[in-house]
């Protein structure tokens, strides 16, 4: 205070504080300024005319005053609602637990003497005389007690089972006056037999409660949204910010201006179901995707598991299509209509390479676009003409020109078609001059019938 704020601290009252005890300092905040505030020591009372020089005479003194440029109280507190004050979840608490440590010590009381009696020496019936100690025995060292004229009588306290009936009621009382019920700890109620049952008596323990408070902080979470917006308008404006991202400190954007990037303050802070606990929420989003009333997007949204739901829902529809691609490329292969060497060739890139089932396609065919377009240029050089370029080769796609990936020559012919064998019929035999093109369509009438010979 003294290296900061100089001129207040010399006339702060002081008292018999040196320089490294503490003062309280206030903060008063509103929407126009935010105000320091220190309080000196307390002022003994004693005469008027006491002797305190150097000592201060303030009891409190303001220590600075800041205009809050944004116009808004930047305090936001998030209450509990209760009936008619401010008051803690368990400050009703505190009584059963004084009650339940007085209990625990009279308990530890009466345990203590009933593991250590109190021994009486008791003079027999008539006795002349009365009793006398000869030497105290002492178990721990192997001393036996010396008694003459007398004997030793052991009193146990009787302890009863009332302290542990009590102090069992007052934690029964805490956990329903708390709201804490006892699978909190661990422990489950005796009558409860299944998972289900466990989590339907939690669940009304808890869920209303949590609700209420989660409601409250998204009330709070927006007020806070409000203020953060103002705050930076207001203080920084046109002025090129830093934003950060994620718990290393990084700049993962460039920097943005407040006046540009808000242009409003408005904002909805909302829990997907306020009052549930994870493993429920999973289960009723599950069911209302199921029922067909809500939308895969939608669940996405709402599951705290999933951090960013555009990036999911790309993730999955990649995985499907990865899925359909490996589907192809196994049907392909176990028809035959797939080279293997290529199936070595992808199986070998994702062993060495580590890349994805489209990367390795892909790359695979670009690699045999440019053999086919070596070979054709190849070829090329004896024939004359244009060479085609790689982009225009098959690769590994099925083409008249292609029939097998890697140039690889066709399998056998299968069954002619219908439309061969009319041209076989009416060409005598193999295509001929006479009969339609090769993948043509064959006429309805090939020719007029023949005339029938004479007699007939």
């Amino acid at each position: 205070m003294k290296q900061h704020y100089p001129a207040q601290t010399s006339i702060l009252y002081k008292g018999d504080k040196n320089d490294t005890d503490m003062f309280e300092i206030l903060e008063y905040l509103d929407a126009y300024e935010t105000v320091l505030v220190a309080v000196g020591a307390e002022k003994p009372k004693t005469h008027d005319f006491r002797d305190e020089t150097g000592k201060g005479i303030a009891t409190h003194i303001i220590l600075e005053r800041i205009p809050n440029r944004s116009e808004i109280c930047p305090v936001v507190i998030a209450g509990r609602i209760t009936l008619d004050r401010l008051q803690g979840q368990f400050d009703q608490m505190l009584g059963m637990y004084q009650r339940e440590a007085k209990l625990d010590a009279l308990n530890t009381i009466a345990v203590f003497r009933n593991v250590f009696p109190d021994e009486w020496v008791v003079s027999p019936a008539n006795a002349p005389t009365s009793p006398r100690i000869v030497q105290e025995a002492d178990g721990k060292q192997g001393i036996r007690g010396i008694l003459d004229k007398g004997q030793i009588q052991i009193v146990h306290p009787q302890q009863t089972q009332d302290a542990q009936m009590a102090l069992d009621r007052l934690e029964r009382s805490q956990r329903l006056t708390g709201g804490i019920p006892a699978e909190f700890g661990g422990e489950s109620g005796s009558n409860i037999r299944t998972a289900r049952r466990g989590a339907s008596v939690l669940s009304s323990a808890v869920d209303m409660p949590l609700q209420e408070y989660q409601e409250i902080f998204s009330q709070s979470m927006e007020l806070e949204n409000v203020r953060a917006v103002r705050i930076m308008k207001a203080y920084y404006g046109s002025k090129p910010s830093m934003f950060f991202m994620g718990g290393d400190g990084k700049v993962v954007s460039e920097d943005y201006k407040p006046n540009e990037t808000f242009d409003t303050h408005f904002g909805y802070v909302k829990y997907p179901m306020p009052g549930s606990d994870v493993n429920a929420m999973i289960v009723s989003i599950g069911q209302r995707v199921g029922m067909g009333i809500m939308s895969n997007e939608t669940a996405r949204t709402m599951d705290p598991a999933i951090e960013d739901p555009t990036l999911e829902a790309d993730r999955v529809e990649i995985e499907g299509l990865r899925k359909a691609l490996l589907t192809g490329l196994e049907q392909q292969a176990s028809q035959g209509s797939l080279d293997p060497s290529i199936i070595a060739r992808i199986a070998k890139m994702k062993a060495q390479r580590h890349v994805t089932l489209e990367d390795a396609v892909a790359k695979i065919h670009e690699e045999m676009q440019q053999e086919q377009a070596e070979k054709a240029q190849a070829m090329q050089q004896q024939q004359p003409g244009e060479t085609p370029g790689p982009e225009a080769q098959p690769g590994m796609a099925v083409s008249p020109d292609n029939p097998m990936q890697g140039g690889a020559p066709a399998g056998p012919a299968g069954q002619p078609s219908l439309q061969d064998l009319i041209s076989q019929l009416h060409g005598g035999g193999a295509p001929g001059a006479g009969a339609p093109p090769m993948g043509g369509l064959a006429p309805a009438v090939a020719q007029a019938p023949a005339p029938a010979p004479a007699g007939v």
